[in-house]
């Protein structure tokens, strides 16, 4: 091992039920030309050859350790395998995904072996036949970018509130397939990053959260963090599988789900201006639309009645109603408008019409 590769990375990756793509998952592991590396996979509880995989890998290569428990989530699992990490720098890779051959020596070299806090590189992601590609363009002249200080804060805040405005003020546009595309580059994801170690210590995934815990995560980090680099560089490919939870109509965790999410947000309101403040509410009315839609509306078993009575009970959740009670209606998304004033004048039964209607065009 060279003197450059003293730093330590440790992947942590999560598995559940998986054995169809858990091998070129780790085989991107081991095909890194960057050797200081542990790799601990905690099998959340798979039902199906996730752990026999596991293990075959764990005995062919000392640097894979395996560790199993009863199925907790993804954010238990995570939480596990940072406890258990030796590493200076901490990545995540989902059981599905990949990372591309040269993503750990690129970052090392770029964290010129521990300077910053984290590093960033693009991703690809796979959709079918079809391949999307998220990086920074920094023009002709450099290939990174180092942000610290008022930049820093500012992406923070992009984590949350993605505002195309903002870049006017960050150094560098976002390219998706080579186009500029203000919503690309997922700051609020921890795939295609590495963490140090340290940045952990206080703060965890949020084991409550059924959704949106890297975002959470990475927001409430950069409180710890000094200076973060990002790369043109692609680390990441990301399967995209329209299978998922995430693409089903009913969702039967949508209500408890975006109520947790709602209250992590909620907390952030008073971090930036009135503009950010009024940003929150919006994305907290979101959650509210999103329980009734995929947590209310579209469940086959329960009956019209059953659904108005349900989304009577979430206007009166003290978190949505002052949402609506403080959201503006100065909006140009007739949408939005209508969904905000719906909510201010707490009319139920509008809610499943226009619900109802939005769940037959989704089929």
């Amino acid at each position: 091992m060279g003197l450059k590769e003293r730093v330590k990375i440790s992947v942590i990756i999560t598995a559940y039920n998986d054995e169809d793509t858990l091998d070129a998952c780790i085989m991107s592991i081991v095909k890194q030309n960057y050797r200081n590396v542990e790799v601990i996979i905690v099998d959340d509880g798979s039902l199906d050859n996730t752990l026999k995989i596991c293990k075959r890998f764990a005995t062919k290569y000392e640097f894979i350790n395996v560790f199993t428990q009863n199925n907790q989530g993804v954010s238990a699992s995570r939480n596990r395998g940072i406890g258990l990490a030796t590493g200076d720098y901490l990545c995540f890779l989902d059981a599905d995904d990949t990372y591309l051959p040269s993503a750990f020596i690129t970052a090392m070299r770029l964290s010129e072996y521990g300077r910053f806090d984290i590093i960033m590189g693009g991703i690809e992601e796979i959709l079918g036949s079809t391949v999307r590609v998220e990086t920074a363009d920094f023009g002709t002249t450099k290939s990174f970018d180092i942000y610290s200080n008022e930049n820093l804060c500012l992406l923070k805040r992009w984590t949350l509130e993605r505002n195309p405005n903002m870049f006017q003020e960050l150094p560098a546009p976002i390219l998706i397939n080579g186009k500029a595309n203000m919503n690309g580059l997922r700051i609020g994801s921890v795939c295609s990053k590495f963490f140090k170690k340290k940045l952990f210590d206080n703060l965890k995934f949020d084991e409550k959260l059924g959704m949106c815990e890297d975002l959470v995560l990475v927001y409430m980090l950069f409180n710890q963090v000094n200076e973060m680099i990002i790369s043109d560089e692609i680390f990441y490919r990301y399967y995209n599988n329209d299978k998922s939870v995430t693409h089903q109509n009913f969702n039967p965790r949508a209500v408890k789900d975006n109520l947790e999410l709602s209250k992590r947000l909620t907390s952030f309101k008073n971090d930036f201006d009135d503009s950010f403040h009024q940003f929150v509410d919006f994305k907290v009315i979101e959650c509210f639309w999103r329980s009734v839609i995929s947590g209310i509306v579209a469940n086959p078993e329960a009956n019209k009645c059953n659904k108005y009575k349900q989304i009577r009970k979430l206007l009166k959740q003290d978190i949505y109603r002052r949402a609506f009670e403080q959201a503006s209606l100065m909006l140009k998304n007739r949408k939005q408008f209508l969904i905000a004033l719906t909510g201010k004048l707490r009319l139920a039964i509008v809610f499943l019409i226009i619900g109802q209607i939005c769940d037959r065009r989704r089929r």
